[in-house]
């Protein structure tokens, strides 16, 4: 294998053009442009952090304190859900295509806002619409976070030379502790602003009251005999400031996408194919074994998912409520 000279270019990974679009970027040296490509990952990873942030502190309240009476905060997590199943198989592909990742990671985070704005007067009409527009823009926004940092990745490993699988496990490893973190820091941030709410709204809470919260909490929490009156929904002020910070979330991440990240463009020969034969190919690729032992883990993480945004909360707000969150 012939050496390189010292001041000759290092060769593209496979798959790639550079994430480095300005004029100036080929005259970059090796050591500059892997400081880009770090920054761009921790660009799109805070991106991911406010945004999720905002919307599982948010997910996690639908069912517990805000929106419970009416079942309108259960029914708009299930139309996220199908909305987002959808818009990986049908509408990721074609976004990203016609979009590219960059302008695809900021349009779809704007999507988030409308369903934030939607709960400052939470209605059927309101937030069930924006439900399915946060779902259908879920779906092309992992998917491009993903590619996004993936491609990151395999162009550093081709920098250092040094294999590719390496790179995307630190790569990833630093994508998905900001999204861990992003739950961590919304809980804290919605348990800050409706314990801050209801600490100034003179409320008093007897002691006898207290006692009788406490004894449906836990393990003794029943739905159907302790919801109605075990829950107590936040001040209109404490809704209102939790969804200022959301929907501001949403816009400052947004803006980091468009403003901050470098876009990224594979130069892969691209093959027409319709969402239905990806769908096929999706299919096809179940029948492999590696994916077959995957599949269970797949669903039990969903399962997982779902009880944390609905029953737990359920259980997890009236263990507050005796300290003073609703009341």
């Amino acid at each position: 294998m012939q050496a390189s000279s010292p001041g000759a270019a290092l060769p593209e990974p496979r798959g790639s053009v550079g994430v480095l679009s300005p004029p100036s970027a080929p005259s970059w040296d090796p050591r500059q442009r892997r400081q880009r490509l770090r920054r761009n990952l921790l660009v799109v990873s805070a991106c991911s952090f406010l945004v999720n942030s905002a919307f599982l502190s948010l997910s996690h309240l639908q069912t517990s304190v805000l929106n419970v009476e009416s079942g309108l905060g259960t029914v708009s997590l299930s139309a996220i859900s199908s909305s987002f199943v959808l818009s990986c198989l049908f509408l990721a592909p074609f976004f990203i295509s016609v979009a590219g990742l960059k302008v695809t990671i900021g349009a779809c985070t704007l999507l988030y806002t409308p369903y934030f704005i939607a709960n400052f007067y939470p209605h059927w009409v309101t937030v069930l619409p924006t439900s399915f527009v946060l779902g259908f823009g879920a779906g092309p926004l992992c998917t491009a976070n993903s590619a996004y940092v993936a491609e990151l990745a395999t162009q550093y490993a081709g920098l250092h030379r040094q294999n590719t699988d390496v790179a995307l496990g630190r790569f990833f490893g630093v994508f998905l502790m900001f999204g861990q973190l992003s739950q961590v820091f919304g809980n804290l941030l919605s348990y800050v602003v409706l314990g801050a709410g209801s600490a100034t709204d003179g409320s008093v809470v007897s002691q006898e009251a207290s006692s009788d919260k406490r004894a449906t909490c836990g393990v003794n929490f029943c739905p159907q005999s302790a919801l109605p009156t075990n829950i107590t929904a936040p001040s209109v002020t404490s809704r209102f400031q939790l969804c200022v910070v959301y929907t501001a979330f949403g816009w400052i991440a947004a803006l980091v996408a468009f403003l901050l990240l470098d876009p990224v463009e594979r130069k892969v020969q691209r093959q027409d194919r319709t969402s239905l034969h990806l769908l096929m190919l999706t299919m096809r690729h179940m029948r492999n074994p590696y994916q077959i032992f995957i599949i269970p883990l797949t669903i039990f993480s969903g399962l997982e998912v779902a009880f944390i945004a609905d029953d737990f909360a359920k259980v997890g707000g009236p263990l507050m409520c005796p300290a003073g969150l609703g009341g």
